[in-house]
């Protein structure tokens, strides 16, 4: 991450290597290395994301299905975790990459329809990908694996932001019972952290209706139905 931050043409030169390399490490049975290998890849991945498009384009295919083949049903909690930290990185970079400009007009579609024609002015993640992201790391939202869980409270909130289109509101909704779920749990307080976070960025990505609903459930779940009634 140092050296992609401080000497990006040295990194671009040997970039493959390294990320084939850093892909590896992703996989680690030990968790502070797959932690330090996520910093790499997001070095990896600023790097690549300042070349031409199309080069661009290989490697987040090609990471995102290193990623998505380690959220297999049956995949081992180190794998699953370094693969949920992966997408994220993935996500990162490609909401950092400036949106090509777009022709002016065509027809109206709410604020949703908006962030999502910017996002695909961006590339080369498509809806369709950000979906399949979506629907892979859902999968582990109950695994036994505390890292497993607090990669997806992560996760998931990236994914809403980068395509509110590819998942929408009805998609959002379970998420949102989720984290308040997790907001519940008294004896995982790191999690609860995570949750709080995720909320707030779920909710950014949601319609008015249903964030108001995603509002009061969280107040119910902060003052347990007990609060004052306004007027």
């Amino acid at each position: 991450a140092e050296l992609a931050e401080n000497a990006p043409t040295l990194v671009y030169v040997h970039v493959r290597a390294v990320c084939e390399h850093v892909l590896v490490a992703m996989r680690d049975q030990r968790p502070p290395v797959r932690e330090a290998a996520a910093r790499a890849l997001r070095g990896c991945l600023a790097v690549i994301g300042e070349r031409e498009s199309s080069w661009r384009r290989q490697w987040y295919a090609r990471v995102m299905a290193e990623a998505i083949g380690g959220l297999q049903p049956g995949s081992a909690a180190d794998t699953a975790h370094g693969s949920l930290l992966t997408l994220a990185e993935l996500l990162d970079a490609w909401v950092r990459q400036p949106a090509k400009p777009r022709a002016a007009g065509g027809a109206g579609g709410g604020a949703a329809a908006a962030a999502s024609s910017s996002a695909a002015a961006k590339g080369p993640l498509t809806d369709g990908q950000l979906r399949e992201m979506y629907e892979s790391a859902w999968a582990y939202r109950d695994h036994r694996d505390r890292l497993v869980r607090l990669a997806l409270l992560g996760l998931l909130p990236r994914v809403a932001a980068a395509g509110p289109a590819a998942v929408d509101a009805a998609a959002l909704a379970p998420v949102a019972a989720h984290l308040l779920t997790t907001l519940r749990q008294p004896a995982a307080p790191e999690l609860r952290a995570a949750a709080f976070v995720g909320f707030y960025c779920v909710g950014a990505a949601l319609n008015s209706f249903w964030f108001v609903k995603l509002v009061k459930g969280a107040y119910m779940v902060i003052y347990g139905g007990k609060g004052k009634k306004t007027a």
